[in-house]
């Protein structure tokens, strides 16, 4: 069985022109991307792949429930939306058990 995931592709500039009331950094909130409604669920720190800071932001899409994230890029010049997914990738909600 192959894993199969949605990508939705989207430049900055678009995510951009989409949401000129907040940019792709914001850690709350809701951005339209395409016509559909993604809300703010977590940021993931991922300093280990990029030079600087950079993290997956976890986006929920209302109209379905899925979650799909998004990578930022902090070069300390300017930050750089989708530097390695050009878009938003499907993800799957982890389920953590802790004994004890």
């Amino acid at each position: 069985m192959t894993d199969v995931r949605e990508f939705i592709e989207v430049t900055q500039s678009e995510f951009d022109e989409q949401n000129p009331e907040h940019d792709f950094t914001c850690t709350s909130g809701t951005w339209v991307i395409n016509d559909e409604k993604y809300t703010f669920v977590e940021q993931i720190y991922a300093n280990w792949r990029c030079e600087g800071i950079c993290w997956d932001t976890i986006v929920k899409r209302e109209s379905d429930g899925k979650f799909f994230k998004f990578d930022v890029w902090d070069t300390s010049r300017e930050y750089i939306f989708g530097e390695w997914d050009k878009g938003l990738t499907e993800v799957f909600q982890k389920t953590k058990i802790t004994y004890g």
